[in-house]
């Protein structure tokens, strides 16, 4: 969702592209850069002289660093529950502006290389993000921006595209650390999944896909679930 309903135009980080074209003398803007040098060199050569630099392979893992904020206390702490759970009406659903660029910008990347067979999935957000959603009566709304990101991006031909999202992985709170990021026993059940082709979609049972989920989200025992 953040994807979709964000600003196409402006990255929240800029690609680097004189690092990308053949003209080196412009490497200068990194090489000399007084954070690199000052910061990040020192801190490689230091950690590579202990002995506790990480592989490269994990640069980006942080899960380790989190692996105990992962709590149903840590979810609903994030979101306000009410003595009561009552009806909220919904907003009109209608599909943002910024959905359309932003769909418009994935779809000209993909198509851009048609060699490549690209697979993306719609990342699993907790069942108390899409309450939170709910309340704020956008539910309906995120809803059609979902389901015309799918109708616009399985025109891909070589774009496979999943919707890990079923109820018991949404609603196991103590599996997420808040309302969206989730911990490595669901992220290797998506791998799973993805690798045996469940939960994919396609143009003739995407629609299917979101009458499902939306109906599920709608008639959840948030009381239940959140108790």
């Amino acid at each position: 969702m953040s994807i979709l309903t964000s600003d196409a135009d402006t990255p929240r980080h800029p690609l680097p592209d004189y690092l990308y074209d053949n003209r080196f003398y412009k490497d200068v803007y990194y090489l000399l850069n007084k954070d690199v040098l000052f910061q990040d060199v020192r801190r490689v050569l230091e950690e590579n002289k202990k002995g506790i630099m990480k592989p490269i392979s994990e640069a980006y893992s942080w899960y380790g660093e989190y692996k105990n904020s992962f709590s149903k206390e840590n979810v609903l702490q994030l979101i306000d529950i009410p003595d009561s759970f009552l009806e909220v009406e919904q907003q009109k659903a209608v599909i943002l502006d910024e959905t359309t660029r932003s769909v418009k910008k994935i779809k000209g990347f993909v198509e851009k290389y048609p060699e490549t067979t690209f697979q993306f999935f719609y990342s699993p957000y907790s069942i108390a993000y899409w309450y939170n959603s709910y309340v704020c009566g956008t539910f309906l709304q995120d809803m059609e921006n979902l389901e015309y990101s799918m109708k616009e991006l399985l025109k891909c031909e070589n774009l496979q595209l999943y919707f890990p999202s079923d109820y018991e992985m949404i609603t196991d709170l103590e599996s997420y650390k808040d309302l969206e990021h989730y911990d490595m026993d669901i992220q290797y059940q998506i791998f799973e999944e993805m690798k045996n082709e469940e939960n994919m979609l396609t143009s003739d049972n995407y629609q299917e896909y979101m009458n499902e989920f939306r109906d599920m989200i709608m008639e959840c025992d948030f009381e239940k679930i959140f108790s």
